[in-house]
């Protein structure tokens, strides 16, 4: 299996194709929810995965991941603990998949959030997941 190298990855990522990816994988933070929780939306259904794998690699994609993970848990949490006035220790995921068709879907969860998922769950145990 694919393993990524997390404990090395103390400094920021300099994810330069940032905004090309963006247009095939549309994602990424967007204010807070009721209870002062990071607001994070997966637009699924917009995915372009042959574009994404032109524009970035799957390791470098991972490592943004990775590297996005480490600044919730460095500035997001702790912003948004002060905003709330309590601790804030989780995050609210939307994973839009409106026009997604189902093959695709499994196909795009089982290679990419699952090992997402894996990976954040082994290095980021401090984080809960769940899936509704």
């Amino acid at each position: 299996m694919y393993e990524l190298r997390i404990l090395e990855h103390n400094q920021e990522f300099n994810f330069t194709e940032y905004d090309e990816v963006k247009k095939c994988y549309p994602h990424g933070y967007h204010g807070v929810d009721r209870y002062g929780r990071p607001v994070y939306i997966e637009r699924i259904g917009m995915v372009d995965l042959n574009n994404l794998g032109q524009v970035t690699t799957f390791e470098r994609f991972i490592k943004h991941h990775v590297s996005e993970q480490e600044k919730t848990l460095k500035v997001r949490f702790p912003a948004c603990s002060l905003a709330a006035k309590r601790h804030i220790a989780s995050t609210t995921s939307i994973l839009d998949v409106n026009g997604v068709v189902s093959t695709f879907f499994y196909i795009f969860f089982l290679f990419i959030l699952r090992f997402c998922f894996n990976i954040l769950s082994k290095y980021y145990m401090i984080l809960s997941f769940a899936l509704h």
